[in-house]
C-alpha cells in the first residue's frame, strides 16, 4: 500500500536499494565473512528478496520487527540489511547462522557499509581509511 522507487534486478526480479513514501530508506548488502565460503544452498533465494517484503514498513523500528516475521533467514545467504528513517539507522545483519539487529540515532558521524566478494574484512579497514580522508 505504499509507493517506492527502487531498481529492480531483471535477473532475479528483486533490488538491493529502495525508499518509500514514508521516507524509510532500505539498502542490502551481501556480507562475506572471514574463513571459508559457506556451502552453497541449493534451494536458496535471492536477497533481493527481503526489500520488496519490506516496503509497506513505514520506519526501522517497524521494518525489523517484520523482517523476523516475514523473512525466513535460513533460505538466504548471509547479508546486511540497513534501514535509514525517522532519525534512526538500524542495521539487521544474517550470517548465515544467527541474525543480530544494531540500531542507533543518526548523528553528526558519517556511516559507512561496505562489502566486498574479497572478504568483507579485507576491505573494511582500507574504505575507512579512503573515506575518513575525504
Amino acid at each position: 500500500g505504499r509507493l517506492a522507487v527502487l531498481p529492480i534486478d531483471p535477473r532475479s526480479g528483486g533490488t538491493w536499494l529502495a525508499v518509500n513514501d514514508a521516507g524509510l530508506l532500505l539498502a542490502l548488502l551481501n556480507v562475506n565473512p572471514p574463513g571459508p565460503a559457506p556451502a552453497p544452498r541449493p534451494a536458496g533465494r535471492s536477497r533481493g528478496e527481503v526489500i520488496p517484503a519490506l516496503l509497506g514498513c513505514d520506519s526501522p523500528a517497524a521494518a525489523v520487527g517484520a523482517v523476523g516475521r516475514v523473512i525466513p533467514y535460513a533460505e538466504f545467504a548471509p547479508f546486511r540489511l540497513v534501514l535509514v528513517g525517522s532519525g534512526v539507522v538500524a542495521d539487521v545483519r544474517w550470517d548465515g547462522t544467527r541474525a543480530m539487529v544494531v540500531s542507533r540515532l543518526i548523528g553528526h558521524e558519517p556511516l559507512l557499509y561496505t562489502s566486498s566478494g574479497l572478504g568483507d574484512h579485507l576491505v573494511e579497514d582500507v574504505r575507512r581509511g579512503l573515506f575518513a580522508d575525504h
